[in-house]
């Protein structure tokens, strides 16, 4: 969105608490079982291989739109899928009949489906995408921010209680029920994250024409 009524400098971060990998993954009757494969399909159907995600603007479009220019082609047909956790489409809802890849977080719900992008303890023998030749390393994360005009000893005193927080049996089995890595950083490093993600958010965006309707 062009305005989204707030910049990013509007707010002080205080912490980050979890950060889960992306994962491109393809149902198991498409025959698509590495990077490589799904890469010779995108070509062979000239940017009209349909993929799935969580929605248009989530974190999984940008990461597949710079995929696509890693790549050299033209960006794969996009089918958001909001409220889906796993982006799929429903059975016979297809477009030419094709079984599209997702790029989606690690979860349990996905399972069944071959994960080509992202080396995980669920899939060891899966490479990164920095293995396969394509230097992208996007994830979800979440995290607690404050308003930029606020005091330094509050940050102080709530990115202690975060750092706590994030330790406590709770919060550890949640996050594992989830199955979301906890991943704890101070404000001063979750501000150069986001710093980092900004920007480089901003230049996929711009590069790429990806504006939502207003």
């Amino acid at each position: 969105m062009r305005n989204a009524g707030y910049p990013a400098a509007d707010l002080a971060p205080v912490c980050m608490v979890n950060k889960a990998p992306l994962v491109m993954m393809t149902p198991p009757a498409s025959g698509l079982r590495t990077v490589a494969d799904v890469l010779a399909h995108a070509r062979a159907e000239n940017g009209q291989m349909p993929y799935g995600t969580t929605g248009m603007g989530t974190t999984p479009h940008p990461s597949m739109v710079m995929w696509a220019r890693r790549r050299g082609g033209p960006e794969p047909h996009h089918l958001p899928r909001p409220g889906r956790r796993d982006g799929g489409l429903p059975a016979g809802q297809r477009p030419h009949h094709e079984r599209p890849p997702f790029l989606g977080p690690r979860q349990r719900a996905a399972r069944h489906r071959r994960a080509v992008a992202e080396r995980l303890p669920d899939f060891p023998d899966t490479p990164t995408m920095r293995e396969a030749g394509f230097p992208i390393e996007m994830s979800i994360w979440h995290g607690l921010f404050a308003p930029a005009a606020t005091p330094t000893q509050t940050i102080a005193r709530f990115e202690a209680a975060c750092e706590r927080a994030v330790r406590a049996p709770a919060v550890i089995q949640g996050h594992e029920r989830i199955q979301t890595p906890v991943v704890h950083l101070n404000a001063r490093e979750f501000g150069a994250a986001v710093a980092r993600d900004v920007e480089t958010m901003r230049r996929v965006i711009e590069e790429n024409g990806l504006r939502q309707a207003e």
